[in-house]
């Protein structure tokens, strides 16, 4: 069997998402420069010398992952444990749990140093980011336990085709769909409530950002703030 997934295995993206009610409020109340429609993007005279373009694909590579298990696990033979193109459940789970992986050092980065520093220039509140994060987390533990549920039918050859494994991958298929759905909606928000925050930084901010740590760009904040008279505490004012 091989062991990786045919992209014959990746269905089309969805067409729309229904976007949490956190999302909408915390967008509608960011002031109308932050509001950059996604079509405007690529126009911005910043988009192509920031990391936007790169952040972006990484979350592109995040969608197609997610739809290509999926997927897998919808073309499933439950008689011979393998997919349509000859992958078997344990290559779906790895791959699963391998980009995930991944995906957390991205989430990582987010929550320690885009995050609040987004934050503390916009005097906004990416909390509600951080928490899609922990909920993500939630079903993807959903999803490994229920890919245990439907291996441990692989070596019960007695099992195998029955109406109980075609229950146990029903419910690792409704599963992933869940987790699948959220993901997309976490990424779609994300970006269009942080790309126009990094794309309004100026040219000097940014490059402060990529090249010091938090601590100081959070330290450089203040001393403007205090240079220009402006009282800060917590998320400050900066627009």
């Amino acid at each position: 069997m091989p062991d990786t997934l045919s992209t014959g295995d990746t269905p089309s993206q969805p067409p729309s998402l229904q976007l949490s009610s956190d999302h909408t409020r915390q967008f509608s109340s960011l002031p109308r420069n932050l509001q950059i429609p996604v079509a405007k993007w690529k126009s911005h005279p910043n988009y192509k010398t920031n990391y936007m373009a790169s952040w972006i694909r990484s979350h592109d590579a995040f969608r197609n992952h997610s739809k290509t298990v999926l997927n897998g696990i919808r073309n499933l033979n439950h008689a011979a444990f393998q997919t349509a193109s000859g992958a078997s459940p344990k290559v779906l789970r790895d791959q699963f749990l391998k980009w995930h992986n991944n995906m957390g050092n991205h989430e990582r980065y987010e929550e320690s140093k885009l995050y609040p520093f987004l934050a503390r220039r916009w005097s906004i509140d990416t909390l509600y980011l951080t928490k899609e994060h922990g909920e993500m987390h939630q079903k993807r533990d959903q999803v490994l336990a229920l890919f245990s549920k439907y291996l441990n039918f692989e070596n019960n050859p007695s099992q195998h085709g029955k109406p109980t494994v075609t229950a146990a991958a029903k419910e690792l298929e409704l599963a992933m769909e869940d987790y699948d759905t959220y993901v997309c909606i976490h990424l779609q928000e994300e970006e269009e409530f942080v790309v126009p925050m990094v794309l309004e930084l100026e040219p000097e901010e940014y490059v402060e950002f990529g090249e010091l740590g938090l601590t100081e760009l959070l330290r450089k904040m203040d001393q403007k703030d205090k240079a220009m008279g402006i009282k800060t505490r917590g998320g400050g004012k900066r627009r």
